[in-house]
This record gives structure tokens, sequence and C-alpha cells, in this order.
């Protein structure tokens, strides 16, 4: 019975000990899953991109990434929520009176939406003024799918900019827009 016994002990010691081991050597599921603002960071700074770290409350983080690209300045702001997505939030130009944004420009963002990849125009009316966003999900958040992301972005912004820069909305030249009949 002794003898039963500490072979058990030894077994048992054994299975706990090499479990133990196990699970520091491969990261468990909930280690493996997630992203942090650093790893974002680290992501965007080896695109080449600048990026400036703010905390605008107690343990937040926000970063604003900043890069130029075909004589354009771009300046976007990235948050991490939950460690699982990752939030790009593009101020644009400020409106300094929304009663005079055209319909047909409200109407065209909204058309815009369904059409950018995941990127999406909002309207802030305490800021009163146009946001371009994007959500990833932190898995697909990869220096691959970033790099062609970020270069839809830059599309996006161009093709549009006659409805979110009101400096362009009494151009006679700018295009009509694609929902509007004409």
């Amino acid at each position: 019975m002794k003898h039963r016994l500490k072979i058990s002990f030894a077994l048992t010691f054994i299975i706990a000990t090499s479990a133990f081991l196990l699970s520091h050597a491969t990261p468990g599921r909930s280690q493996q899953e997630g992203i942090t603002t650093d790893q974002v960071k680290t992501t965007l700074e080896s695109m080449g991109m600048k990026v400036v770290e703010s905390s605008p409350g107690e343990g937040e983080k926000l970063l604003t990434v900043m890069w130029d690209h075909d004589h354009f300045h771009y300046e976007t702001l990235v948050s991490v929520s939950l460690g699982k997505w990752v939030w790009f939030l593009s101020p644009l130009q400020g409106v300094p009176d929304p009663s005079k944004i055209p319909a047909d420009v409200a109407l065209e963002l909204l058309h815009q939406n369904d059409q950018n990849g995941g990127w999406y125009f909002s309207w802030d009316p305490n800021q009163k003024r146009f946001y371009l966003n994007h959500l990833f999900y932190y898995a697909e958040f990869t220096p691959e799918n970033l790099k062609s992301n970020i270069d839809l972005y830059e599309k996006v912004l161009a093709k549009s900019l006659r409805y979110w820069d009101p400096k362009q909305w009494d151009n006679p030249n700018a295009p009509v827009p694609s929902i509007m009949p004409q």
C-alpha cells in the first residue's frame, strides 16, 4: 500500500510539474489573444509613421499617428479598446456652420460608407466636424493588412475631398455626387 502511495504521489507530482512547466512554456489562450497599445505603436512606427502617445484620462492611452504621402499630411488618432479592438479616428475639416452643410454632401458621405472597405464617415455635432473611422479586430492588425488599409484610407480621403472639406462645397468644378439624380 505504501509503495502504491509513493508511485501515485510521484506520478501526481510529475504530471503537476509537467503541466506547470508546459503552461509557462506555451502562453495560455488568454495570453495569446489581444493587443496592447505598445504593440500597435510598434507596428505603426515600423511602417515609418510618427507616433505620439498621450493619456487623455487615467489608465487611458491614445496615439496620434502622422505621416506624409503625395504632398498630403495625414494625422489620425488610434486607440485600443479591451485589448481586442484598434480604433482609427481621423478628424477632418471643421464645419463652421453645420446648418450650411449641403444635402448632397451629407448624402454622399453616407453613400461612401458602403464603398470604402470598412472606412466610414461620421459626424460629431459637438466638435462640428466629420471624421473618417476604421475598426480593426486585433487579429486583423497585421503590417500587411494595415498597409493595404492605409493605402485605401488615403484613396478614400482623396476621392471624397469634395464632400468633407467645406472649402470644396462651392466649387463649381467639383464632381456631382454619385447618388444624386442628374
